[in-house]
């Protein structure tokens, strides 16, 4: 068996390999320090011998293999040493780019998201603060809400004389301008079927029983034929409201409200009429397509509630909100 069997079978039969070191240093302490198989045993026995090398070969051998080793791992463990370096080098900047790169783009965007927003709002309130009409409008909203759209519709007919006239204070305001520019007589009922007292449906509803518009059973038997146009519901309710003289027809009941004048009392009674003409037209509607009528004194009772609740809240009294609670 030649050496360089030898050296082989050494490399992969024996157990003395050092984890610590290279497989160079391990193979030159092979060859001239430590055991190698016998070559009259077979690979699979036990038995070690010392490697048959005189002095000289020994010595020759380690001045030659040493110097290459210790160079080999020099090198090599240089290497390892820069590899490590670069890599951990390499590692933390990447992190480091990565993260301040993130960070700031993402900083970037938000600045830029903010004054896009800040510009935008500013653009807006600028335009806003040129239209009065608009200010007044988020100002003074029960006035002027109404009749804003209204206005919309009706700005390819502007009259600059209109306008001046549409002012009021110093303030410009849309309901005047409108009922300005409909050119529709004033009736004189108006201010006692749009009074502030009443809830905004109550208003609707007496308006159009002023106006002789409300689908009641007397208005439909001009049109169609209806068997029974008496009321279902039945009026057998004590009096509450003290002497109060109820209009019987249409006509009385526009005389009573062309001659109401604008005191806390007769207020209180128009606001008490229209809520009643509601509730009794509520209720008889109720009656016919529900088949479920409530009772007279329910109705009384539910007049009673919505009334005196609007007037502590909207009502003239300087110590009407006090007596809420």
């Amino acid at each position: 068996m030649n050496r360089t069997e030898l050296l082989q079978r050494a490399k992969y039969q024996t157990g003395l390999y050092n984890r610590s070191n290279s497989w160079i240093e391990f193979l030159g302490r092979f060859l001239v320090l430590d055991k190698v198989p016998r070559q009259d045993l077979s690979p699979g026995q036990s038995s070690y011998c010392r490697p048959r090398l005189n002095p000289r070969e020994n010595k020759d051998f380690l001045i030659i293999f040493k110097p290459k080793t210790r160079i080999v791992n020099k090198v090599c463990a240089r290497l390892v040493e820069r590899k490590i370096k670069v890599e951990r080098l390499g590692f933390h900047a990447i992190c480091e780019i990565f993260s301040s790169s993130r960070f700031g783009i993402l900083e970037k965007l938000s600045v830029k998201e903010k004054h896009q927003a800040y510009m935008t709002a500013k653009e807006r309130l600028a335009q806003v603060r040129c239209q009065q009409s608009k200010i007044n409008w988020i100002k003074f909203n029960d006035e002027n809400s109404s009749y804003f759209h209204a206005i919309l519709n009706l700005r390819d007919n502007l009259d600059e004389a209109r306008l001046c006239q549409a002012i009021k204070g110093g303030k410009f305001s849309a309901k005047r301008y409108y009922n300005l520019s409909i050119e529709v007589a004033k009736v004189d009922y108006a201010k006692a079927s749009w009074d502030k007292l009443m809830v905004p449906k109550h208003r609707f509803i007496f308006w159009q029983i002023l106006n002789s518009q409300l689908l009641t059973r007397d208005y439909l038997g001009r049109i169609l034929s209806i068997q029974n146009v008496q009321c279902p519901v039945i009026v057998a309710v004590m009096e509450w409201l003290g002497c109060f003289s109820w209009p019987r027809t249409h006509v009385e009941l526009l005389n009573w409200c062309k001659n109401l004048n604008q005191q806390p009392q007769m207020r209180v009674l128009n606001t008490v009429v229209a809520a009643t003409l509601y509730s009794v037209w509520k209720n008889r509607n109720c009656c016919i397509f529900d088949l479920c009528c409530a009772a007279p004194r329910r109705v009384s009772l539910d007049v009673r509630k919505i009334v005196q609740l609007r007037l502590l809240g909207k009502g003239p009294f300087e110590d009407c909100r006090k007596n809420i609670w």
